[in-house]
Formats: C-alpha cells, structure tokens, sequence
C-alpha cells in the first residue's frame, strides 16, 4: 500500500511540473511548492513503507530539476537562462522515461522555450550601450552560476572521498580483526593436533604394554595348568583292571 505522503509528493510534483510548463515561474507559489516537495522526500524516506532507493532517487531528480528552472528563471537574459537550464541533468533515469511523461515533457518544453527567447534575443534590434551593459551581467551572472554549480560538485566530490575512506578504513579494521582471528584459529588447531599427538602416543605404549602383560599371564597359565595336570596324573595313577 502506497504511504500517504507518497501520494501527496505525487499530487504536488505533478501540479509544479504543470505549472513550470506553463511558464508560470512569476507564481510565488511555485517555490513554495519545491520546498514542500523537498520536505516530502524527507519524510518518504523515513516512512517504514517508503518505496525503493530508484523511485524516491527519481523523486529527488524531477524536484531538483524544478528547482533549478526556478534558479535559472531569476537569471536576467534568455541566454543565462538557457546556458542554466542546459546544465541542469535530465529529470528522467532512461529506462524509466514511460513511467514519467510529464518530467519528460517538461524537459522538451523548456529547451524548446529557451532556444525561442534566444533566438528572438538575438534577432532584436542593435544592442545599445545599456544592453551592452546589461550583457556583461549576464554573462557574470552565467559565470557565477557556474561557479557555484562547480562548488557544489566539489563540496559533494570531498563528501564521497570522505566516505569512501571511512568505508575503507571499516574494511580494513574488519579485515585485520578476521586476520587476528583466523591466526589464533590456526594456533589452536596446531595445539589440538599437538595435544591429539601425544596422546596417541601414550595411548599406544600402554596398549603395548598391557599386551606384553596379558601375554605373560596367559602363558604362565598354561604352564600352571599344564603342570597342575601332571601332577595329578602322578598322584592319582589309573587304576588297572583286574
């Protein structure tokens, strides 16, 4: 069964991606809405019915994506914008494009939207010396998104490189620990052996010894019997017949 914050992150996401296609980023509501959808993906995630790691992953992308065409509309030329929207990364995993349409075609309709303000941007009239300056900020304005996008791909590069070392060093702890304990397993195997050994050895030595012993018995006697026998012969002759 499908958690209820589940379904109203659905509703939401759904409702924003109709209203970016719209072209409706003037909406304060809009922002708001991303921000609520970010909250949900927290929730979905502590949710003990919350859906696979793909899905809620593909929530996070078309949010992020939504919230990025909001960034890239505060930009102040049709170019920034479009530079900003073709640096943001698609909101849809490929083998999954059929299940979510709507991100889809949002992504189509935005690229398309921004290659036509380009296009009429650069079809306009002679740029004055206002537009001119007005072009440099724009292309700070560009710089500086970038920038940021990079800082952020640092910041998140040292966060996996930190992970993966503590990862690695876990392992490596793990590994040395297993080491520890299959010497000392290798230890008392070798001192059981050991043990088993020598007491093989005494056991066969006085399972020597009781058969030396055991025969000394039996022949001694045999040599009793045999003389208790002549002796009776001698004492008690047989009587003859008259």
């Amino acid at each position: 069964m499908i958690p209820r914050v589940e379904i109203n992150l659905k509703r939401l996401l759904h409702q924003c991606e109709t209203m970016a296609a719209n072209n409706r980023f003037e909406d304060w509501r809009l922002e708001k809405y991303v921000v609520a959808l970010q909250d949900y993906i927290v929730e979905l995630r502590k949710s003990s019915r919350k859906p696979d790691e793909v899905t809620i992953n593909e929530y996070k992308r078309r949010v992020e994506y939504l919230r990025g065409l909001i960034e890239a509309e505060k930009l102040p030329s049709a170019s920034a914008k479009s530079a900003a929207g073709q640096s943001l990364p698609s909101p849809v995993i490929k083998r999954r494009v059929s299940e979510n349409a709507s991100s889809r075609q949002l992504e189509i309709q935005t690229k398309s939207r921004h290659e036509t303000e380009k296009r009429k941007q650069l079809l306009g009239q002679p740029v004055s010396a206002k537009k001119q300056a007005g072009g440099a900020e724009d292309i700070d304005a560009v710089i500086k998104y970038h920038r940021d996008k990079q800082d952020k791909l640092a910041e998140q590069m040292i966060a996996y490189a930190q992970n993966m070392k503590q990862n690695a060093q876990v392992a490596s702890d793990i590994i040395h620990k297993d080491i520890v304990t299959i010497k000392e397993a290798t230890q008392l195997v070798d001192k059981n052996q050991s043990d088993l050994r020598v007491e093989s050895d005494r056991l066969s030595k006085n399972l020597a010894k009781s058969c030396n012993w055991g025969m000394w018995i039996l022949l001694a006697l045999v040599v009793g019997l045999f003389m208790f026998m002549v002796l009776f012969m001698r004492l008690f002759p047989k009587r003859k017949l008259a």
